[in-house]
């Protein structure tokens, strides 16, 4: 009689672990993504430093034109050489603003993705936690 109270007892009562095992893949790819987000900071302060001090040299660039220009002090060759280099930091300007803008979509994209994943834990653990004192 006493055995069959004890088994009673046990047959309503389920093996609940509290482990979640995930695939090496994807806790790689999680780790790689925690890990990307100082990285992007970094790259971003550093694409801004790097157009700030290209604006001041195009700046400057631009007023030695100009002062040329006004006082006719240079041949126009050197004016021509001036104008050119001036183009090609202006262009490498428009490359740097570029890899900021993609950089900060990755960073938005980062950004996102571990709001969601936060949410979906919280969920997932509201769930199992309704499920586990519900039975």
């Amino acid at each position: 009689m006493l055995v069959l109270l004890l088994k009673i007892s046990f047959a309503g009562k389920s093996q609940v672990t509290d482990t979640i095992c995930l695939p090496f893949e994807q806790v790689k790819k999680i780790y790689v993504d925690a890990k990307q987000k100082p990285v992007l900071l970094e790259k971003i302060d550093l694409l801004t430093t790097d157009i700030t001090l290209l604006n001041k040299r195009i700046e400057v660039r631009d007023s030695i034109i100009n002062l040329m220009e006004l006082s006719e002090i240079g041949s126009q060759e050197i004016i021509k050489i001036l104008k050119e280099e001036k183009e090609l930091m202006l262009e490498q300007r428009r490359v740097f603003e570029g890899q900021l803008i993609s950089y900060e979509k990755l960073l938005k994209k980062e950004r996102r993705k571990r709001k969601w994943t936060a949410a979906a834990g919280l969920m997932v653990t509201g769930i199992a936690t309704y499920l586990y004192l519900t039975k």
